[in-house]
């Protein structure tokens, strides 16, 4: 009994303090740009972006390097991603109590994108915006892939020829017969 009070206690004391140390992002990428007054920090993972592997943003908006006294009142950050002149995405993300505040997202082509984020008051305000550039490269494996659709269209189309054929010499035959 002595020994659940124990790991009780334990894992209550390290969930209160492990949630005042969490940062926008791990040990991993990142990057921080000035973004008006403040810093604008997207930790990202993996490092390197490829196609159709799923990619996470961390979103946070902190004081500059002298000031880490308090933290900056975000309530969301609106998040686009562009190529060109062309959106592939643009969304809200609500900003998290507990953790960091994130973005899920997967490239479906290989090139150059910008990801911009857009960090708001609970009235929508805009309080930051930034730009950051992202590069993606195709998949090593989408050759390969690609190479494995062609060859199951390619036999999805035999069946149906066949089906189809079959069905046109039965018919040929019992018009033959009658």
């Amino acid at each position: 009994m002595q020994f659940l009070k124990i790991t009780a206690i334990t894992i209550l004391i390290s969930t209160i303090f492990g949630a005042a140390v969490v940062s926008a992002h791990g040990d991993g990428a990142s990057w921080e740009v000035p973004a008006g007054k403040y810093i604008a920090d997207v930790g990202y993972e993996p490092e390197e972006f490829v196609t159709g592997q799923p990619v996470r943003f961390d979103l946070n908006l902190t004081q500059p390097a002298g000031d880490t006294s308090t933290a900056v009142p975000f309530a969301e950050v609106w998040v686009r991603m562009k190529s060109a002149n062309t959106t592939y995405l643009a969304t809200g993300v609500r900003k998290q109590t507990i953790g960091p505040t994130t973005l899920l997202y997967t490239f479906a082509a290989p090139g150059s994108y910008s990801l911009e984020a857009s960090f708001r008051d609970t009235n929508g305000s805009e309080i930051a915006s930034a730009s950051f550039p992202v590069s993606v490269a195709a998949s090593p494996d989408a050759a390969s892939t690609q190479s494995v659709g062609t060859t199951m269209g390619l036999l999805l189309g035999g069946a149906v020829l066949g089906v189809v054929l079959a069905s046109l010499f039965s018919t040929i035959r019992k018009l033959r017969k009658s």
